[in-house]
This record gives C-alpha cells, structure tokens and sequence, in this order.
C-alpha cells in the first residue's frame, strides 16, 4: 500500500482532516468536525488474526509485511533509546516515555515487521486522566504535585510492541522422588534417664513420567522504552480481544517501535518456556 493510499483512507468525509482512532467510540473520529467514520478493516484482515510458524518467517519475511501502511516518522530517543513512530505533520518536543528532549530522527536500512495483531485501546486520555485524578484524591498521603492539572495531563497512550510465541511440547522427566519416613530411638538425657524420639529419614526412590503441554500466546516485550519489570506488573494482557492490525487503530497514537527483534525474542521464549516446563515436571515428582 502506498502512502498517499494510506493517507486518503483515513480522511474525515466531511471536512477531509485526519481522523484518529478514539477508544469512546471505537471508530475513527475526526478531531476538526467531530465526525464519526467506523472502522473498515482491510479484506485480508476480516478472516482473523494470522499465527505464523516461528521457521518460515525467520526464513523470509515478504516486503508486504512490512511497514504500518501509512505515512509515519520515527524519532530514537538519546537517552532510553525507544523509538517512537507518530504521523508525519507531529513535532515531537520530548520523549514519550523519558521526557528527554534529546530526539534524533530514525532511519531504517529495512522497513520493520508490520503487527499482525492490536490490542486497540478501550478508555480515551481524558477517561483515564480522570481515573488518575479519583485516584490520588482517594489518596490522604498522595504528594501535592499529582494535584496540579499540568502533571495529570502529561499522561497519554502509546501502544508498545509485543512478541507472542506458541509452542506444543512433549518432555520425558526422570528424578529422583524422596519420601519421608520415620524411625523411633533411644537416648540418654541429661539426667541419664532413657528417653525416647522420632527422627526422620528420606527414602529415595527413582521417578519418572512425561509431559504434554501447549503454550499459548507467551509474551515477550519488545520495548526498550518500559523497564520489563513494570511491564510484567501490568500483564497478562487479553490476548483474545486481539484485533487484525489495522493503520486505522494507531491513526493518531504513538507507537513505539520493537527493538527486540524476533531472533531475540524466540529465544527469549524459548529459555522461558523451558523454565516453566522443568518446574511444571518438578511438580509432577511424587
């Protein structure tokens, strides 16, 4: 798709400005008028939600997956290093996640790998802001600048890149399984009276079993510009209200670019994966 396509698609039909995608609505609304233009997803995007096999795109990724189908600029942040995709006519100031304003335009030798899926975003800024703001209201301790409207409206969205990796295994295990017994002795105590107790012992006896599981949808973030830590405090997301990427989800929202590329991220899953299975196996030990 070129972009001049990509750009008149998301034109509002009465004045002909940008429409942005507005979670109130869930339709593209146009910021100038008010006009609403419901979604019309691309044709390839009506049958679902693509899952493709982990080889065959490391192998060759098509030149049609790649890019956002529609006219984007990329700025790399100095200083967290996050990439950050917006429309061609934003001048961005400072860095959506870090506040810095030390931004260098960003170019790819390559196009990145197009999503094939988005989470679109349910609650507008100013729901949330207004969340924010019941929030530390409720707060008796809360610091007095969370009070002031210039920090509640710093808060805006930004769809963050994600890997997703399915696998089925099948795994043997073997282990040694302990058991507890007990055995009753004698002693001497201190008044050399003959006393008696019960001390335990560990029989071990030789385990083993085997183990079908499939993983469904593990997650690996692809962000550079939010600690992983934060981001597992807020996951898991609900992979099954995945739409169909569509340009017309991110019209007017930043995105942030993947900088974990999918090398990486398979064998990040891939060592994740293989945590679980060793402690789903352990479990399995009489």
């Amino acid at each position: 798709m070129s972009e001049l396509t990509a750009q008149q698609r998301f034109e509002c039909p009465s004045c002909g400005g940008a429409a942005e995608w507005t979670p109130a609505k869930q339709a593209l609304v146009c910021p100038f008028c008010g006009t609403v233009s419901p979604m019309q997803p691309d044709a390839a995007a009506v049958g679902g939600v693509r899952e493709l096999d982990l080889v065959e795109a490391l192998r060759n990724i098509p030149a049609a997956d790649r890019g956002w189908q529609t006219a984007t600029r990329s700025v790399k942040c100095q200083s967290c290093q996050a990439i950050s995709v917006f429309k061609p006519e934003r001048v961005a100031q400072n860095c959506d996640f870090c506040g810095s304003p030390a931004l260098l335009p960003y170019e790819e030798i390559k196009a990145p790998i197009r999503p094939e899926s988005v989470l679109p975003f349910k609650l507008g800024q100013s729901e949330v802001r207004d969340r924010v703001k019941r929030w530390y209201g409720s707060r008796w301790f809360a610091p007095n600048r969370f009070k002031t409207g210039a920090f509640t409206d710093t808060i805006h969205g930004i769809y963050l890149p994600y890997w997703t990796f399915d696998a089925q295994v099948s795994a043997e295990w073997t282990a040694d399984a302990g058991h507890y017994y007990y055995t009753t002795e004698s002693y001497t105590d201190s008044n050399g009276r003959t006393q008696t107790r019960q001390v335990q012992h560990t029989r071990w006896e030789p385990a083993s079993g085997a183990l079908d599981h499939f993983f469904d949808d593990e997650l690996v973030p692809a962000s550079r510009g939010v600690p992983a830590p934060l981001l597992r405090n807020i996951e898991p997301f609900p992979t099954n209200e995945l739409a169909p990427y569509d340009a017309g989800y991110v019209s007017g929202w930043v995105v942030e670019q993947y900088q974990i590329d999918l090398v990486a991220a398979a064998a990040h899953s891939r060592e994740a994966m293989e945590a679980k299975l060793r402690q789903m196996c352990a479990e399995k030990i009489p």
